[in-house]
C-alpha cells in the first residue's frame, strides 16, 4: 500500500490589521470627552492648579514691644523689601495680599514656590540675626482654585 501525501494548502491570509476592541474605544472615547468636559469647566469657572504661599513674622507684636514700633516696622519693612526683590525673580509668583508682618503669594509651579520659601528662609537666617533676629513660619498648600478677576484686586494673576 502506498501512503499518498494530502495536496498543499495555500498559504493562510494574513490576519487583519489590530484593532481596539469596542470596550477600549468606548473607554478613549469617554476619557477624551471626560477631558474636554473638566477643560470646558475650567475655561467657564477660572480654574487652576496652583501653589498658595503664607508667610508669618513668629513673634511679631513681643518684637515691637522689645524694639520699640519705630525699630520694628523698620525691621519688617526690610524684611518685607526682601521678601519683595526675590518673589520677582519668579514671573509666575504673585503677591496676592500683604498684611503687616505676612504675605499671601501665588505661584504657578509649586517647585517655585518651595524654592521660593528655602530661599526666604535662608536670607531670614543670614540677614536678620542677632539683634535683628526674626523667625518666619512659610505654609505652602498646592491645589486646584478658582481665580476670580476683580477691580479690587491688588495685582493680576495672569502671567507677566
Amino acid at each position: 500500500m502506498r501512503a499518498s501525501l494530502p495536496p498543499e494548502l495555500p498559504p493562510a491570509p494574513p490576519p487583519p490589521p489590530a484593532q481596539p476592541s469596542d470596550d477600549r474605544a468606548a473607554t478613549v472615547a469617554a476619557d477624551a470627552q471626560a477631558r474636554a468636559s473638566v477643560a470646558e469647566f475650567q475655561a467657564r469657572h477660572h480654574t487652576s492648579l496652583v501653589a498658595l504661599l503664607f508667610t508669618d513674622v513668629v513673634g511679631s507684636t513681643a518684637l515691637k514691644q522689645r524694639l520699640g514700633d519705630g525699630p520694628a516696622v523698620a525691621l519688617l519693612d526690610a524684611l518685607n523689601a526682601h521678601f519683595r526683590r526675590l518673589l520677582a525673580e519668579y514671573p509666575d509668583g504673585r503677591e496676592i495680599k500683604h498684611a503687616g508682618d505676612s504675605f499671601f503669594l501665588v505661584f504657578a509651579r509649586p517647585s517655585d514656590a518651595a524654592a521660593f520659601a528655602l530661599r526666604a528662609q535662608s536670607a531670614v537666617r543670614r540677614e536678620f540675626s542677632g539683634e535683628r533676629a526674626l523667625a518666619v513660619r512659610i505654609g505652602i498648600h498646592v491645589g486646584e482654585v478658582m481665580v476670580e478677576e476683580r477691580e479690587d484686586a491688588p495685582r493680576e494673576l495672569e502671567p507677566r
